[in-house]
């Protein structure tokens, strides 16, 4: 599952991340953040801290984007 928060405004804002499904393998993991210096700006996944919050805030023309694992679909 991928959340992109997305701000082209002058001002930081606060976005509020979906609810997961109990199913859900991990937490949010925030792996772009391009308000940060480079190398920062992007965490490979498996190097993501988990996101501890049920929001998070976007820097003015900024890009976050945060990935949470759901269990592989099954036929």
């Amino acid at each position: 599952l991928m959340y992109w928060a997305l701000n082209a405004g002058l001002h930081s804002l606060m976005f509020e991340l979906p609810t997961l499904p109990a199913s859900a393998k991990s937490a949010w993991k925030k792996v772009v953040d391009t308000s940060m210096p480079t190398p920062h700006d992007i965490t490979d996944l498996a190097d993501a801290a988990t996101w501890p919050a049920l929001r998070v805030e976007v820097a003015s023309r900024s890009t976050v984007v945060l990935f949470a694992q759901l269990p592989a679909h099954t036929q």
